[in-house]
């Protein structure tokens, strides 16, 4: 609870966001309040913002380190996209390379130490379109510590910690900036 409300005194909407990126991300979409139909049928607010996120960056592959649970599946039905879904297997890591709109889904707790170095070894290949989304990240000290480790990586250029999920950015055209966003 306390590590809450310190993120909660920290953080910040799109007024406390200088970034014009992260200035759009979070008014068209954390923020979108054209998906009044959407939020009628996902009640989880976690499941709502995955579902904005994968119609506002429109992805062109979804490639996640396990196995897709239910509430994850149920939210690329409310897509209606055609997006390819994949767990991480031997060079995936290169379709994040390509020029297409990808989302990295990683559960932070299940990332061992090998996975994390392969992650790292690739990220200078990715491309601008991908969005690397860490679930989970204050499970626990571990996790929250490799999410920092990743938000500190010089390759990622924008990192955003919405206290339950962390985002990463490669933006090669962007300074380095790590934004408190409240969603």
């Amino acid at each position: 609870m306390i590590a809450y409300l310190k993120f909660w005194w920290t953080s910040t909407n799109q007024h406390g966001v200088h970034s014009p990126f992260v200035y759009k991300l979070v008014t068209l979409c954390f923020y979108n309040k054209n998906s009044c139909d959407i939020d009628k049928k996902i009640s989880n607010p976690k499941a709502r913002l995955l579902y904005r996120l994968i119609t506002y960056f429109k992805f062109d592959h979804i490639i996640s380190n396990k196995s897709m649970d239910k509430a994850f599946l149920d939210v690329l039905n409310s897509c209606e996209s055609s997006t390819i879904v994949n767990t991480i297997n031997e060079g995936h890591y290169k379709i994040l390379a390509q020029n297409s709109s990808n989302l990295l889904f990683l559960d932070a707790p299940s990332i061992d130490n090998e996975q994390q170095q392969e992650i790292e070894s690739h990220l200078d290949l990715f491309s601008n379109n991908t969005l690397i989304l860490l679930k989970n990240i204050r499970a626990n000290s571990k996790t929250y510590k490799l999410w920092c480790k990743f938000a500190a990586n010089p390759t990622i250029s924008v990192s955003i910690d919405t206290y339950y999920w962390g985002l990463l950015f490669v933006r090669k055209e962007q300074q380095k900036e790590h934004f408190y966003i409240r969603v």
